[in-house]
């Protein structure tokens, strides 16, 4: 029964890029400025004993045009890309926009949340909310 639930997934995902190729390739022969053609990326969710960490390919997206923000429970990633981009081959891949929120499996502690972008590559590693645990409290003094 394993195999036939990871046949399965491994098709939902064949199936998945399959139709966002399609929709890029109508997007590119059809731009219009009223319809949205940017694909939101797969983001892949990882859950450690102690963190949580999101993973996504954004291949047309570079760090300046993405904003991150996380609660106790929820992440939100937003990327705009304003200009066209042209390849070398002449075609060309319109600006757009997406948004997507994840609802997390655990709660995290969004203060120590850190973000990275590396070979297109959105990795963001949420360290979750360990319940009763203890801080040391620096006091200031005069």
């Amino acid at each position: 029964m394993p195999d036939l639930l990871i046949w399965q997934e491994r098709q939902i995902k064949k199936m998945r890029q399959e139709l966002n190729d399609i929709f890029e390739e109508i997007c590119r022969d059809f731009p219009s400025s009223t319809v949205p053609c940017t694909i939101p990326p797969d983001f892949h969710i990882q859950e450690t004993n102690d963190t949580i960490i999101v993973r996504g390919k954004l291949y047309t997206f570079d760090s300046s045009e993405l904003q991150i923000t996380v609660s106790e429970d929820t992440l939100k990633i937003i990327g705009v890309r304003q200009r066209d981009i042209v390849w070398q081959n002449g075609e060309v891949t319109p600006g757009g926009s997406f948004s997507i929120t994840i609802k997390l499996p655990g709660k995290v502690d969004p203060n120590i949340t850190r973000a990275s972008f590396v070979k297109n590559i959105l990795k963001i590693v949420m360290p979750k909310y360990q319940r009763g645990m203890m801080k040391r409290i620096h006091i200031d003094t005069d």
